[in-house]
Parts: C-alpha cells; structure tokens; sequence
C-alpha cells in the first residue's frame, strides 16, 4: 500500500488538539473550551484514513489485512500500557464497586465500545466524569468504529463504481442532520457518544482527503489565499476554546468552528502558519505523542481526583507525569514496535488485547476483589450504588412526554417530582405486586432534577422545560387521573442558599428573565407551587411529600475515614443519628402551611426519621439508610416506607 507524504504541520495540529484538551481537563474553568481538541482528532483522523483507502482502492493497492495491522501496531501498544497500569493502580486505591466499574470500562476500551458503555451509563445517578480514569476512551472507541466501517464500506462503493465524494458528503449530512435532530427530540448524552452522530466530524476530513487527491484546482495555491485559508482556520479554533463551554454540547452546531477551521488548515500546508508555527520542532514532537499523551493525561488527572488531590500544583504535577511517559511511551514502545515487520507482532498484541479483555470482564463480575476491600466497605459500596427506579415499571407516553406506570386497579395516581419522588417507587411497586387488586395504578412522570413547580428550572436538564411541565399538570387535572402526589428535594426553597460547586442553581422564569433562587427567586416558587396545589386539589386528592431529611453526614461516604492510600476505618455505627437541619425544620414548617392553605394532604417524612431533632442515618447493625447525601435506599424504601401507603392503597 502506498501513503501519502509526511505533513509536519499536522502533527502540528495535533500538538493543538492534546494541548486544547489537556488544558480543558486539568483547568475547565480557565480553558472551558479546550474539548474541541476531540473533533479537530476527528478531522485529521478522517483526512488522513480517507486519503489512504482513496490512493490505494483506486490503484488496486489496497490491503484490509495491512490496513488493520497498522492500525493495530498504533493503537494497541500505548492503550494496552495504560490499560494495565489503570488496573494495577485501581486495584490498589478504589473501593469495590469502583473497581467492576473500571474493569468494565477496561474491557470497554480494549474492546472499542467505551462510548456505548458511557452511554448507557449516564443519567441522573451517574458518577461524575472525574472519578472515571477512563473516561477519555470514549473518542477512541468512536474512531476505532469508524476505522472499521469506513474501509469496508468503502471497498463495496469502489466496486460499484459509485463516486467517492458522493458518499462522503452524504454520510456527513446523514450524520450532521442525525446529531441536531438527537440534540432536539433525544438527549445531549445520546448525541455526545454514539457514533452516527460524530461521523460528519471525520466525513469532513474525508472530504478534503477527496479534494486533496483528485480536485487540487479547487484549492489556492495562491500565498495569500492560503496564508488568509490558514489565519481563519485558526481564528475559528480559538474562538472555539474561548466561546464555548460544557454547555456548548447542547447545540450540535458550535462543533463546526473547530472542525471547519482544521479543514482550512490543513487544506494549506504551504501557508505561514502551517510552515512555520505548525512545523515547528515542538509542536511537531508534541503531535507525535498526542495519542499516548492522551491516553496517560486523564487517567492520571482522574486518578489524582479519586484520591482528592486536587490543588492547582498537584494538576500541573499529574500533567508533567503524563508528559513523561506519554515521551517513554512513544520513544520506548510505539516506534520499536512498529519497526517490526513480524505478523507476529500482531497475533501477541491481539492475544494480550483478549487477556485484557477477560481481566476487564472478570473484574467488572467481582472475581477479582481491590486491596481496600472488607465487610465493611462493601456494605458502604453497596448502599453508594444502590437505585432501583425505574425497575419494574413499564414506559409510557403521556402527550409525547415520557413517564413511567405500574398497573394496579382501576384508579390512578399520578406521582410528579423529582428524583425524591423517584426513589419511593420500590415501595408502591412492591405494594402493588403483592395486593394489585386493592392498590391503584401509580404514574411517575418525573425528570432528575427538575422541581414539580411551573416556571421552575435549571439549565443542566433541558428535559425539564415548560412543555413537559405544562404536558404533566394537564394531564394531572384530566379525568384519567384521580389523585396526585407531588414531592421533590425542597431544601432548594431554603432562603439565600448559594448553590454549592457542581450543583444545580435554579431559577423561576419570570417574563423571560432568570429570577434565581440565591437572589430573589424563591418567592416567586413558592408561589407558583402553592397555586399549582390549590388548582389541583380543588379537582381531587393531592398530596405533599415534605423531603427527607439530608446532609453530608447522611452520606455513607463520610462513615469512612482514612486514605486510600493507607488504608481506611469505617465507622458506620457511630454515625447512626444527626441532627435534623434547623433550616430544614423552617422549611418543613413553611411546606406544611402551603399544604394546609391549598387544601393539600401533608406526608411528614422527617417525622418517620426524626426523634428529638435526632434523625436515622443507618439501622442497628450499622447498614446505611441513605445512598448519598439525601436519597433514600431501595431496602429501607420498601421495608420502613409504610407512610406513602395511603397514596396508592384503595
């Protein structure tokens, strides 16, 4: 097979891309934008994949066998490095559910499905993307899907004569139109991790290695076009990593500023930049080991989280690390290996590659236990990973909005809040099972997050929007509906709370300006949610769930104490009673006069924890009641929940 000429600047490019996503990962809130380095990786990769199949097929050339053996002696030796070394390293510091997790991310990653598995896994209760060591391995399961497909689809158009440039392009409309069209009726999750909406990123590429090969006339070769081509391409890539943010992803169409503007660059690799900044020694060593870099920078980032060492010092060490070994990597492992012309060094790659996979697949089943591992901890693991809904319900649609039901008797209730609504409903599943002729049907229409008060929000749910609002207390009032239990984690109403970091910082929409809650928006709620009562129950039973009890004491996490490091002592039993918020007692207060002003049923739920400002963290034996700092476990739900049996009991 013959391939294209070496491009300095490329390597250039990517030396850009690592830096634009390392600096993102190790600073997000001074370089929020760094993450477009992923789609200017998607372009380059698909530039320089497309250009070699288009060579090679159209000269006859072409070998799948020495395609894939390439790929092979690039991608496997640094992955399956770094793969070994999150293993040994997990092993030593994570708990044990942290450790299945990243076994099943490492059979995940060595297996090029790590984007799905991401995918499947988010949602509400999902770990933060920092406590993943391999999380990054997202793009590379994507890219590895494409190394895939593309040949072989490839392959079948040259055999049917079918023009290259044509199914590029329309494989980047099918692909661009599929992402917005996810981004609008689905999930910004679904459009960030699945393939078919990522695939115009490279087909871009694919359409400038078209270009590059069979239409030259249509590029400049005038110096200053080019040097104009070049200076846009990078203007548009810095507007990138400074425009835009996490919340970016949300809009499908900001990722054409990074990737238009790798187009225009790489399309002139005789402009200045190119010649002269691009190509530069550094930059140029920096693009040779950008995929080791990559690989090594997250997990060492991620790993240095976990063990909550997270100053700016011990970011930029952990950064410095990865640039040592992504160097040995490089210099080390990847160029010897691919100096071997041996097939035998791709049968021991793919054969180290299967042991990986098993190792992964084994661990993510438990076979192999961590070094912080007893009795005790797992019993704090189990209780951080335990959740059930939406289990045992059956999906529905109410008006386009998605909800879920457990079939009883004839009467319906409706159960509208948030993920506090939510975790009762291994309760009124179980009650329903065990007598479904004497229990009525329950309906949870309900979004992680999202408060059941009209005008209410928060930007990191677009799912809680005014239509699926406005969609629930229609259905609420109709005939189809007989009673309604509303609940949700209320300590948001406490005046003058300043949301903490990471967490949601709600707002009531008044007349299109933001009112938030840490400002003077919380009057405006309670309001809306007051009237939202009143108007329901003057049509049928309502109920109020006031909130749980919750803190950071409530938290199982914090019954540990120690290091992962050294080791650690659990003192769940110490820890089995804490006192009841005085804020949160105020606003008990405050939600049982709304109830009692809008004709509302009120259901106490501190009182069921709470003797003496004294509330229930753990049972006798030290099990742990909560799953965090304020949800419920599914045991304690359907075991002790008795009260919430008088919303779905005939």
């Amino acid at each position: 097979m013959n391939h294209i000429k070496y491009r300095p600047d490329v390597d250039g490019l990517r030396a850009i891309a690592i830096l634009s996503v390392i600096g993102f990962h190790a600073f997000p809130k001074k370089i929020q934008g760094g993450f477009i380095g992923v789609d200017i990786f998607f372009v380059i990769s698909g530039f320089l994949i497309s250009i070699i199949i288009f060579g090679n097929l159209e000269k006859d050339r072409f070998s799948y066998f020495e395609f894939y053996s390439r790929r092979i002696k690039r991608i496997f030796p640094a992955l399956i490095i770094v793969l070994i070394t999150s293993w040994i390293f997990g092993w030593y510091i994570l708990f044990p559910d942290e450790f299945n997790k990243l076994g099943k991310h490492i059979a995940g990653g060595i297996g090029f499905i790590a984007n799905f598995i991401l995918w499947n896994e988010a949602g509400y209760f999902d770990t933060s993307s920092e406590t993943k060591p391999l999380l990054h391995l997202w793009s590379l399961g994507i890219e590895e899907q494409f190394y895939i497909f593309w040949p072989m689809l490839l392959g079948l158009v040259w055999k049917s004569k079918f023009n290259f440039l044509v199914i590029v392009i329309f494989i980047a409309i099918i692909s661009f139109s599929a992402n917005i069209y996810t981004l609008a009726c689905f999930s910004s999750v679904s459009a960030f991790y699945l393939p078919i909406n990522r695939f115009w990123e490279l087909m871009i590429g694919g359409i400038l290695a078209y270009i590059t090969l069979h239409k030259k006339s249509w590029l400049s070769i005038n110096k200053f076009y080019l040097n104009l081509q070049s200076i846009l391409g990078s203007v548009l890539i810095v507007m990138a990593v400074i425009l835009l943010d996490k919340g970016s992803v949300l809009f499908g169409g900001w990722a054409l500023l990074p990737t238009i503007g790798a187009f225009l660059i790489i399309s002139a690799p005789d402009s200045w930049i190119n010649r002269y900044i691009l190509s530069n020694r550094v930059f140029v060593y920096i693009g040779l080991i950008s995929y080791p870099l990559y690989l090594w920078h997250w997990l060492l980032l991620s790993f240095t989280h976990i063990m909550q060492y997270e100053t700016r010092v011990e970011r930029i060490i952990a950064v410095f690390l990865s640039f040592i070994l992504a160097i040995l990597t490089y210099e080390v492992v990847e160029n010897k290996i691919r100096k071997y012309k041996s097939p035998y060094v791709i049968y021991c790659l793919i054969f180290l590659s299967l042991i990986l996979l098993s190792l992964g697949i084994s661990t993510s089943k438990g076979i192999f236990s961590p070094r912080n591992n007893s009795d005790s901890v797992a019993l704090i693991g189990e209780a951080v990973g335990d959740w059930e809904y939406p289990d045992s319900l059956k999906s529905i649609d109410i008006n386009k909005v998605k909800a879920f039901i457990k079939n009883g008797a004839k009467e319906k209730v409706l159960f509208w809040g948030d993920s506090h609504i939510e975790q009762y409903a291994p309760r009124i599943v179980k009650l329903i099972n065990e007598n479904p002729i004497n229990t009525k049907t329950a309906i949870f229409a309900t979004v992680g997050g999202c408060p059941p008060i009209p005008n209410v929000y928060e930007d990191q749910h677009p799912e809680c929007n005014a239509a699926f609002k406005e969609t629930i207390i229609n259905y609420a009032l109709s005939s189809d509906v007989d009673s309604v239990v509303i609940g949700a984690s209320w300590r948001h109403l406490i005046k003058n709370q300043k949301p903490l970091a990471g967490e949601y910082r709600y707002y009531y929409l008044l007349d299109d300006k933001k009112k938030y809650f840490d400002e003077d928006g919380i009057d405006y709620a309670i309001k809306s949610l007051e009237d939202t009562l009143s108007t329901l129950s003057k049509h049928k039973k309502v109920f109020l769930v006031i909130d749980n009890p919750s803190g950071k004491s409530f938290n199982p996490m914090e019954m540990i104490t120690g290091s992962r490091l050294k080791g650690f002592i659990i003192n769940n039993k110490a820890k089995q009673f804490q006192e009841y918020d005085k804020e949160q007692e105020k606003l008990r207060i405050l939600m049982i006069e709304i109830a009692k002003r809008s004709n509302t049923i009120v259901i106490d739920t501190p009182s069921h924890f709470c003797k003496n400002n004294q509330c229930q963290t753990t049972l006798d034996d030290g099990t742990p009641i909560y799953k965090d700092d304020d949800h419920i476990r599914p045991f304690y739900v359907k075991q002790f929940i008795d009260f919430l049996d008088i919303t779905v009991k005939k």
